[in-house]
């Protein structure tokens, strides 16, 4: 990774890319609602903003709906970034040639999401002694 997404991206925070560009899409969440879109833990999509907030590309804004959930949004520095890397990887894209539209990659990323999280919990459950999911979870189309 070159440029300025590369101020992001560490070793294991590989998810900084995704949650950069929900916040530049959606604008502020919070992390229990990227969690359920992402169809991962909250605790995974914590350790990822950590890392933004540690870099200065992303800050935490009050939450007027929830007193103990507060808001994760872009620095200028982060909308920066996002922008930057959606440019590079527009323009990737468009040099590859792939007959697809973003809706159906979008959607294959969905589909990619929802398998690796049923195998994860396949996984938990064939390891004696790991704690089981406390909640069911759905792909959602």
């Amino acid at each position: 990774v070159h440029g300025p997404e590369a101020v992001c991206m560490s070793p294991g925070q590989a998810s900084s890319r995704g949650v950069l560009y929900e916040l530049l899409e959606m604008g502020p969440r919070s992390v229990p609602e990227m969690a359920r879109r992402r169809l991962v833990s909250r605790q995974h999509v914590q350790v990822v903003v950590n890392a933004l907030l540690e870099n200065g590309l992303a800050a935490s804004i009050n939450n007027p709906a929830h007193r103990r959930s507060s808001l994760v949004g872009l620095t200028a520095k982060g909308l920066k970034v996002a922008k930057a890397m959606k440019r590079r990887e527009t323009h990737l894209w468009g040099r590859m040639r792939i007959p697809t539209t973003e809706r159906e990659i979008r959607k294959a990323v969905m589909v990619l999401n929802a398998l690796r999280l049923t195998l994860s919990l396949r996984a938990r459950e064939a390891t004696p002694g790991r704690n089981r999911p406390r909640h069911a979870i759905s792909a959602r189309g």
